[in-house]
């Protein structure tokens, strides 16, 4: 599966919040096996669509426009997972707490039995989570959030679907520089040990009808029990201990340039659709096809667009926000949590 990330809205904390400033991360997983063929149908339908340079952006398009490259996705059998957080009800100093707190758990695992290399690197990473700004932990966050979505989801779905997905991995993000920025790079380092080890007390379901049997074999494991320097992270330790290896996985992710990759373009306009949407810019005929590619969680009730809160109890707005309504709407439309032959 081909999996492209990218972001809408600026991950900022509005100085006076008199309504919501939503910000989102999206996951557009594209099919492998018609990769080529549905980024020549979006590059046809897009082609006399506004553009900056050549680039599609969601923030130039109309409803016209999400409309029917929404239908062109939901034809491919294209699925999007979104995470979004309302940074209106957010305070800055309960995010940096949170941001020191990583900072510190981070560091509390250097140990002088740890080869000096390894040492030096779990300090500079101490040292960059401590110098990264409050919007960028806050992607950083938000972005973690929806990879550990497409895991859940794709496990659930493409086994019963398509389980040839399943054979290979393939994640491309949008980056913001030419280079790799710090946050960037500490991503790449950090998201990798909090999946796994949010996997190890709320692991990834598996379908028992699901067909795994084109997954690479280093991706599942399997120990006769839980490793000692595990087990007092685990709250219910089974025998035998069988888990996803979440770095084979998420290999290699690349942060690439949006202008070069089609499939960045289209997810820009998925999530742009969410954003636009919650924040009450976009008409109901833009972004009411977005049900179609989203899917229901397992868990009852659970928004099929994941809302973030980062901190201690962040406040509640006196009025309803718009968003509930759209949240609500998407749930409905969404496609059931299992494929409905199953």
């Amino acid at each position: 599966m081909h999996v492209y990330i990218d972001e809408s809205g600026s991950f900022s904390i509005p100085k006076r919040a008199r309504r919501p400033s939503v910000s989102c991360v999206g996951a557009l997983t594209i099919p492998t096996a018609q990769h080529d063929e549905i980024i020549d149908k979006f590059r046809e339908l897009s082609r006399t669509w506004p553009n900056d340079r050549g680039e599609i952006k969601g923030r130039l398009l109309q409803e016209e426009h999400f409309d029917a490259a929404l239908a062109l996705y939901a034809s491919c059998g294209i699925l999007f997972e979104a995470v979004a957080i309302d940074l209106g009800t957010h305070d800055s100093t309960a995010i940096l707490r949170h941001k020191m707190g990583a900072a510190a758990n981070i560091l509390k695992n250097v140990s002088n039995r740890m080869h000096p290399n390894v040492q030096r690197e779990l300090k500079s990473m101490t040292a960059t989570m401590h110098a990264i700004s409050v919007p960028e932990y806050v992607q950083m966050v938000v972005m973690t959030t929806v990879v550990e979505s497409v895991f859940r989801t794709n496990f659930r779905w493409l086994p019963l679907t398509a389980p040839r997905e399943l054979s290979s991995f393939t994640w491309i993000i949008d980056g913001k520089e030419l280079t790799p920025t710090e946050m960037e790079r500490l991503w790449s380092k950090i998201c990798l040990p909090w999946l796994q080890s949010r996997s190890l007390n709320n692991p990834l379901v598996t379908i028992t009808e699901g067909d795994f049997s084109y997954l690479p074999a280093d991706v599942v494991r399997e120990l006769p029990e839980v490793p000692t320097h595990l087990a007092p992270h685990i709250r219910r330790p089974a025998q035998p201990f069988e888990y996803f290896e979440i770095k084979t996985i998420l290999r290699n992710p690349t942060f690439a340039d949006s202008a070069h990759h089609v499939g960045l373009q289209m997810a820009d306009l998925a999530v742009s659709a969410v954003r636009r949407a919650m924040m009450g810019n976009l008409g109901d005929f833009g972004w009411e096809r977005l049900g179609s590619l989203l899917i229901r969680r397992s868990e009852a009730r659970a928004e099929v667009v994941t809302m973030v809160e980062i901190g201690d109890a962040p406040r509640r707005w006196v009025s309803r926000p718009h968003y509930y309504d759209v949240l609500r709407t998407l749930w409905r439309r969404a496609l059931p949590s299992l494929p409905p032959d199953t």
